[in-house]
């Protein structure tokens, strides 16, 4: 059954005799989904009282909507909210850092070791992926696309024999 969106004034009165307001009923039915008896019976949340923890992050500089958002979208107790400093640039890049080094997938010594030979990162981390030692990835220096192209040549010589041979093989009339 889908949901009605109509609302009727009798429907308002039961709703605030329920201690819903008409701007919450109709939040509740039109905007968040909700079944209309459910949204006229269903008592909303009560309000708490947080005026002596928001006076104390007000006095240690912590404005009223970043405790507010601490409390209510992280999670965070009131005494932590409102007692925390607000963390400082140098107290983000230092936090970024922390939480890049835990997220290292790949040794830093070999990606410094790397840097130092000249190898990007992206290339460092392609040949990680496609089977290298970090050891190697590090140090062997990029090969030219004529090197490449013989050691191509080279290994699909040993894997199928000559290739021209098939491809530029003379055809073979059949004599009727």
């Amino acid at each position: 059954m889908g949901y009605e969106f109509y609302i009727s004034p009798e429907d308002y009165a039961r709703a605030e005799a329920n201690g819903v307001s008409q701007t919450r009923l109709e939040y509740r039915i039109r905007s968040w989904g909700w079944e209309k008896e459910r949204a006229i019976t269903k008592p909303p949340r009560p309000m708490q009282d947080r005026s002596e923890w928001r006076k104390v992050a007000e006095a240690n500089g912590i404005p009223r909507k970043l405790f507010y958002q601490r409390v209510l979208k992280y999670g965070w107790s009131e005494e932590r909210a409102a007692t925390q400093p607000i963390a400082t640039d140098e107290d983000r890049a230092r936090n970024a850092r922390v939480g890049m080094e835990a997220m290292r997938v790949h040794p830093a010594e070999y990606i410094e070791l790397a840097r130092k030979n000249g190898i990007p990162y992206k290339r460092f981390r392609w040949r990680v992926a496609h089977g290298w030692s970090y050891e190697q990835a590090a140090t062997a220096a990029k090969v030219s696309p004529e090197e490449a192209g013989r050691r191509g040549k080279s290994r699909t010589e040993q894997l199928h024999g000559d290739v021209n041979a098939l491809i530029f093989q003379k055809r073979q009339i059949e004599s009727h």
